[in-house]
């Protein structure tokens, strides 16, 4: 599943989600769609810093550039210049995009619904995308299909991956190979990357591993991680498919209810640590269709019904371990919201939201959402029982606080990951990096030392900065956003 993309072919790490409860607009009477645009217009600031490679909508002397290497506020400046005179639903896509590289997840949002509505295929994309990631797969399905009408290969790949995972759709193995097939005809290499899969492992396809090499060169070629991965794996050995071994029980989850289905479950709840992360995965998706099968058949019982959401945790695990960080964020979704919906699942849930803040911290998403599941995570039973995941999930928040442009919270969430995790060279990384991004001395002391303090003011979306001498019998307050700064009056102490 895949929306912006970065560097070469590699699958996005989009900067920030919106709102995805997205509703079905009508086009415009009168609206000029992208194909009604000429086939080469005159480029400006706003394609030249703000284009998308795939959009083929795009002036054909614009190469486009990734996502991640978008300077935002040039690039803001110049897409609300260039709609002055061209007030295009290409142009007002390219402004979404700068707003999202800006980190502005509204603006990018309300930008890209404006150019979707207007016909502009890869902003039904992006639309369908965003909404696909936050678990509503109605909108999803209904944007890519827009966007597949248009000839779209992105969204073409996406509704194959939807099919194949049975999200916002009846999973159908069949249908997930056409939609790839039909991307990767485009020469798009995520779509070639997952028809590869599907003939290495014959799902939906008859098994063909010359035709699946075949496909992972030509994503390889384009530059995709992955692609390059898996093709290795393939030349390194003669049989790429899971190992049998001993199962384990995974995470005391009972699994009563499925064990009719010995092969998925074996390979998916009950994974040794020698099967490759693909099989982990694929086990999972098996499983996960041959329960929508007894769903449609009414044949589900409710013990399996219970455990289904553990079934999504673990594929989401599988993804991390494959780097592909929006299928697990969208998986991990759905684990929380169907455990939710089970009584008794408190600390699933909370071991959930820790990986679901992880992920957005690392990916500089969300980062509000990432720290109230973080927040959650260091209070949970598993934080005071296992000293490992307790470090992770502090350096997770620091490294969201940072993001946020609170260095001072990031430097507290450091240390503690160091304390109960000491010598881990990438955090005391991260802890210099704050610190140097801090202006205020992280140590108390005698009067003369400034002391920081975070406090959330009713009103305020940012928590502001307050700093203050205690040494002072009457003191001042500085409070400091990124935008604002105030001093307060002396003798304004009680306000502690």
């Amino acid at each position: 599943m895949h929306g912006q993309r970065g560097a070469g072919a590699a699958k996005s790490r989009v900067a920030a989600v919106c709102d995805p409860f997205l509703v079905l607009a009508a086009v415009a009477d009168g609206a000029v769609s992208a194909q009604a645009e000429p086939t080469t217009p005159t480029p400006t600031q706003c394609d030249l810093l703000a284009a998308s490679a795939f959009d083929k909508a795009r002036p054909a002397n614009v190469p486009g550039i990734p996502s991640g290497k978008i300077d935002a506020a040039r690039a803001i400046q110049a897409c609300r210049e260039a709609i002055k005179q061209d007030p295009s639903p290409r142009i007002y896509y390219q402004l979404g995009r700068a707003m999202e590289a800006g980190r502005d997840s509204g603006g990018a949002f309300r930008y890209y619904k404006y150019a979707a509505e207007r016909g502009h295929a890869h902003a039904q994309n992006q639309l369908g995308y965003l909404a696909y990631v936050q678990g509503d797969y109605s909108s999803a399905i209904m944007w890519f299909q827009k966007a597949v009408a248009q000839g779209d290969a992105d969204a073409e790949a996406n509704l194959g991956s939807a099919y194949q995972k049975g999200q916002g759709v009846a999973p159908d193995l069949s249908k997930a190979a056409h939609w790839y097939q039909q991307s990767a005809d485009q020469n798009d290499a995520y779509g070639q990357y997952e028809l590869a899969l599907m003939y290495q492992y014959g799902r939906g396809v008859p098994q063909n591993t010359g035709l699946a090499v075949t496909l992972l060169k030509q994503a390889a070629m384009q530059g995709m991680a992955e692609a390059q991965k898996q093709l290795a794996s393939i030349e390194t050995s003669a049989s790429p498919q899971a190992t049998d071994s001993q199962p384990r029980r995974y995470s005391g989850q009972e699994t009563t209810g499925i064990a009719s289905a010995d092969g998925p479950v074996a390979g998916c709840l009950n994974s040794s640590s020698d099967q490759s992360p693909e099989a982990v995965t694929t086990a999972c998706t098996r499983l996960l269709a041959e329960i929508h099968e007894r769903e449609v058949a009414g044949t589900l019982s409710p013990d399996t019904r219970k455990v289904v959401h553990v079934v999504f945790f673990q594929r989401a695990r599988g993804y991390v371990t494959e780097s592909r960080y929006n299928d697990a964020l969208s998986d991990i979704n759905e684990a929380i919201r169907l455990a939710k919906m089970i009584s008794g699942q408190e600390s699933a849930i909370v071991e959930y939201r820790g990986l679901r803040g992880c992920l957005l911290s690392n990916m500089s998403r969300d980062l509000d959402l990432a720290i109230s599941d973080l927040d959650v995570a260091v209070r949970g039973d598993k934080a005071s029982q296992d000293r490992k995941y307790a470090a992770s999930a502090f350096e997770c928040r620091g490294n969201a606080y940072l993001a946020k442009g609170l260095p001072s919270r990031a430097v507290q969430d450091f240390s503690k990951s160091l304390e109960l995790q000491p010598g881990n060279q990438e955090v005391l990384n991260l802890l210099a990096s704050a610190q140097r991004k801090t202006d205020t001395p992280q140590r108390p002391g005698s009067p003369g030392t400034m002391h920081t303090f975070i406090c959330r003011i009713p009103g305020n979306v940012e928590p502001w900065v307050i700093t203050a001498d205690p040494g002072q019998k009457s003191f001042g307050i500085e409070y400091r956003t990124e935008d604002t700064k105030m001093t307060l009056p002396r003798n304004s102490g009680h306000l502690w």
